[in-house]
């Protein structure tokens, strides 16, 4: 028959028990945002490197986890131009190295691993999208840096501005962002 529910105590939730045949009372499972960084980027910039480097004025954050087992859920969006060779973005760790979780291609011959790739418009007065999101798993409670690293092949990638950029009303700016997010659990 119905059995009536016992009231339960501060900070609990009412939830499925485990053979999901009855409700009862626990903790909070998490799924909450515990913190967030997020920076927008308005000045015009460019990357010219053919090796991997740290994209600057602004695309690194540093976020200080509050427990060993919160996630990251990383995100960034780039205005970008190029008509040059193929530009590439990766996340990283602020040392470089690639995140714990998959936020980089497989290796598939001597293709380029990335983050997201082939920013690249074929005209000079076009703007190309480049955005991702992903989680990262760092399990640890000390400062974490995650920054954003480009390369191109050849020629330049624009950030903020197509490659075109004469000084009228018909070209134009825009703005960037980066932002990380601690999901605790």
């Amino acid at each position: 028959g119905l059995q009536r529910l016992a009231k339960g105590t501060a900070g609990q939730v009412l939830k499925m028990n485990t053979a999901a045949n009855a409700p009862e009372w626990g903790t909070d499972q998490g799924g909450k945002i515990g913190q967030v960084l997020m920076t927008t980027v308005t000045s015009r910039q460019s990357f010219s490197s053919n090796s991997w480097t740290d994209i600057t004025g602004g695309f690194s954050l540093t976020i200080t986890p509050t427990a060993t087992n919160s996630k990251i859920l990383w995100s960034f969006d780039l205005y970008t131009g190029s008509t040059d060779q193929y530009g590439k973005v990766n996340i990283v760790y602020g040392d470089g190295s690639h995140l714990t979780t998959a936020a980089i291609g497989d290796s598939a011959g001597s293709r380029e691993r990335a983050t997201v790739g082939g920013i690249y418009t074929g005209s000079s007065d076009e703007k190309s999208p480049c955005s991702m999101q992903g989680w990262d798993a760092p399990n640890t409670t000390s400062a974490t840096t995650y920054k954003l690293q480009g390369r191109v092949s050849s020629g330049s990638v624009y950030i903020n501005r197509r490659s075109w950029d004469t000084d009228n009303n018909t070209a134009d700016t825009g703005i960037s962002s980066f932002s990380l997010m601690e999901v605790l659990y």
